[in-house]
């Protein structure tokens, strides 16, 4: 859950507030209540609340009895001289979010050029190249990226894991 959850909630409450002002308008704009109204006041608790419950799951506090301590040099987990894992992505998007979560371990590119057609999109020479030395292929699947489909046929000596 983690961070996913804290977001969710997020977004919940904003489209939550974003209802509740524009109701909150719109009825004071017709004088159906009068501003200074009980309702408004309840119509907002739930979204107070509903805020402090989300900020109080996104605690980052250490469990008694345990110390953060930063990793040494002995401890470190790749260095420097280590060579970047390529990644191939089909998507600019899935490309950034390989970069985001590989950091500097990773050299992510993307396939289909930003603005492209990616339902459309004809691989190109140089990209079946760059495919055929990818350590890690990076697919949205679900028919998105069929012109991934011919490619991985004609790799034979791809291995291909899906989970």
């Amino acid at each position: 859950m983690g961070g996913n959850y804290f977001f969710k909630h997020i977004d919940t409450l904003y489209h939550y507030l974003r209802f509740l002002i524009h109701w909150v308008g719109a009825l004071e704009i017709t004088n159906k209540i009068k501003p200074n109204s009980l309702w408004i006041r309840l119509a907002f608790l739930p979204a107070i609340v509903l805020l402090f419950l989300s900020v109080a799951c996104g605690t980052d506090a250490t469990p008694t009895g345990v110390t953060k301590k930063p990793a040494g040099p002995s401890q470190s987990i790749q260095t420097s001289a280590s060579p970047k894992i390529n990644v191939q992505a089909t998507t600019t998007v899935l490309a950034d979010m390989v970069r985001v979560i590989g950091g500097d371990m990773v050299e992510s590119t993307s396939i289909v050029p930003a603005g492209a057609d990616v339902h459309i999109y004809q691989v190109s020479p140089s990209q079946r190249i760059a495919i055929s030395k990818a350590r890690l292929l990076v697919s949205n699947g679900l028919g998105l990226d069929d012109f991934l489909n011919s490619e991985l046929d004609n790799s034979k000596d791809l291995m291909l894991s899906m989970w």
